[in-house]
């Protein structure tokens, strides 16, 4: 319950200035937290976040991090999307491994699909650096990956992602570049 407090309170403390680095609550070390839980892929860990056995009030933190990441993309700053960065690399650290019930619950059960889809059609705004939004697309891009790892045929995972996936995106994700023979990382990603 406190973790979850402390996601949404997180939101609140965002804020940009163009002028400076953006400020992000020190609470977001708890993102932090979550995401060293599950690296090394241990399921348990990562099946936490979604559950947590014998305890009286359950919380699905996965719930909390789609509603986070929703959030934070629709606030146009440096510190929203420092932020963002913090949601998405806790999002592919309790995916991989596979943990198929995490993968299956984001893509079934919460808008993920959808809110990636549209973070990956935006343009910075406000004083974001193309650079730091281009981190977050790279990065939901691999969750893109990391939410069909392990998936077998056939997958409602790797249908959902189908049906709402924008081929054109991800075209234009590829065509943009500086016009050098050199590929980005994002458009090797």
């Amino acid at each position: 319950s406190a973790g979850s407090e402390s996601l949404r309170a997180m939101l609140d403390k965002v804020e940009g200035d163009e002028d400076a680095d953006p400020v992000t609550p020190s609470n977001i070390r708890v993102l932090r937290f979550l995401q060293l839980m599950s690296e090394g892929h241990f399921e348990k860990n990562q099946d936490l976040m979604r559950v947590q056995p014998g305890t009286g009030k359950p919380i699905n933190l996965l719930n909390e991090f789609v509603d986070l990441l929703n959030s934070l993309s629709k606030k146009k700053s440096r510190a929203a999307t420092a932020a963002a960065m913090a949601v998405s690399d806790v999002i592919l650290e309790v995916i991989q491994g596979p943990c198929k019930d995490n993968q299956d619950h984001f893509a079934r059960s919460t808008e993920l699909i959808e809110i990636m889809m549209r973070v990956l059609r935006e343009s910075p705004m406000g004083d974001c650096e193309p650079d730091e939004d281009d981190d977050v697309k790279q990065c939901l891009l691999e969750v893109f990956e990391g939410l069909t790892e392990g998936q077998g045929k056939p997958s409602e995972v790797s249908d959902k992602i189908l049906s709402v996936l924008d081929l054109d995106v991800l075209s234009l994700l590829i065509q943009t570049g500086d016009g050098s023979d050199e590929l980005t990382d994002i458009q090797i990603e």
